[in-house]
């Protein structure tokens, strides 16, 4: 028979917080929204002046679970981190250390993160009195729980692992061609270092330049100079009729600094922005597009409408070929900065003006021969970044079905 036992009672909660002692030059600041199910798609490197809500101090095996709407799932666990001491985390999360030496780390964060656990810790925050939907840290601390035996909560742990080290690996590949996507598009069209007709480098081996005063920097001997409306049809129209049941995209599912969408849910359709496969989103609010919130769609099938929230824009080439040049394109510095620098509305809540983007100018070879090239490169990285989330979304759909079987004994660990 296993033992029921209270989470405040095998677990520390909120163990360590940054003092007055502390001397801190920087840190990597982990806030709510930037964990989803133990996947950090950001952490802040910050160096004084640290957010007031830059707090909680996390060791090895610490588990953390956001206070603030429990259903967005923004829990994660640290694990074999050499960084661990420069991490501090938001105050919005509950940290779990477990102090019993009869409870594995990993099985208690897999028991937290159960649908049925997460369905009632939103439950509780939604009858909070609070301005939104939160719970306080004796919320968890006051949950029971049944545990096994020490091996075999580690034999559950371990299988559950696997399937989440899987995930883990296909996000770190997709992350590495995210960023060679992105160091790509710079080489060839910012720095144009682009192949010459020999194969080398085009600027550094002697290419001749032109300075331009549109742009008011030396673009190369060929190179036009257009507006983004010439080559980019801006939330292009389609059609979905009203309670109809579409794919549906939440501006919040796309990760910070990500190409790609991970999640993609049914839903009736009653108004929002329509798009389809290989169209661009791109965040319109603060402070998501500061944040990085861009994603090709490529998760559709060719023909299928779908919608998301009217804060986002979506980039469609008039040439649909070039779908990821655009969005490295939408990715990029000077892009991001122009787009933030020309936003319209009050300073809490400014907004993207869809006409000011289609007269951002950039430097564009007359010939589509070097983009038909990026974009024989950089598609393929996106094929295997889309496949790979697919893989993950089977994987995620398999933990989520043997996570409840696991812990209520339903399937058996040999």
């Amino acid at each position: 028979m296993s033992d029921l036992l209270r989470i405040e009672d095998v677990a520390k909660l909120n163990a360590n917080s940054i003092t007055k002692r502390d001397k801190y030059s920087e840190i990597k600041y982990l806030d709510t929204s930037n964990i989803t199910r133990n996947v950090i798609n950001q952490l802040q490197l910050l160096t004084e002046d640290f957010p007031s809500r830059a707090r909680r101090k996390v060791k090895d095996k610490s588990i953390i679970y956001s206070t603030v709407r429990p259903n967005q799932e923004h829990y994660g666990i640290f694990e074999h981190r050499e960084d661990i001491d420069d991490i501090i985390v938001s105050t919005g999360f509950v940290t779990i250390d477990v102090i019993s030496q009869n409870i594995d780390s990993k099985y208690l964060y897999y028991k937290l993160t159960q649908p049925d656990v997460t369905r009632h810790l939103q439950t509780i925050a939604e009858n909070s009195v609070s301005a939104y939907p939160s719970i306080k840290p004796e919320s968890i601390g006051n949950l029971n729980f049944r545990f096994p035996k020490l091996r075999l909560q580690q034999k559950i742990a371990s299988v559950l692992s696997t399937l989440d080290d899987k995930i883990e690996l296909n996000n770190k590949i997709n992350d590495n061609l995210e960023q060679q996507a992105k160091l790509l598009y710079d080489y060839w069209f910012v720095q144009f270092e682009f192949p010459n007709e020999d194969g080398k480098p085009y600027k550094s081996s002697g290419g001749k330049m032109v300075y331009n005063k549109q742009l008011k920097r030396d673009i190369p001997e060929g190179w036009e100079v257009k507006e983004l409306r010439e080559i980019i049809e801006f939330n292009p129209k389609l059609d979905i009729k009203r309670n109809t049941i579409a794919n549906y995209v939440d501006m919040y599912s796309i990760p910070n600094e990500g190409y790609m969408i991970t999640d993609i849910q049914k839903k009736e359709y009653s108004g929002g922005i329509k798009f389809q496969n290989n169209d661009v989103l791109l965040a319109r609010i603060t402070p998501c597009l500061e944040n990085g919130k861009t994603a090709l769609v490529k998760m559709l099938d060719d023909m299928e409408v779908a919608f998301g929230s009217t804060e986002f824009i979506v980039m469609r080439g008039i040439n649909r070929d070039f779908s990821s040049f655009i969005s490295c394109l939408a990715r990029t510095t000077y892009f991001r900065h122009y787009a933030i620098a020309n936003m319209i509305g009050t300073s809490g809540r400014k907004r993207v003006d869809t006409k000011i983007l289609e007269l951002y100018k950039i430097a564009l070879p007359k010939s589509i021969n070097l983009l038909t090239s990026f974009e024989k490169i950089i598609s393929k990285s996106f094929d295997i970044m889309g496949t790979n989330q697919e893989q993950n979304q089977q994987l995620s759909s398999l933990r989520d079905w043997l996570l409840p079987m696991l812990m209520n004994g339903q399937v058996k660990v040999e």
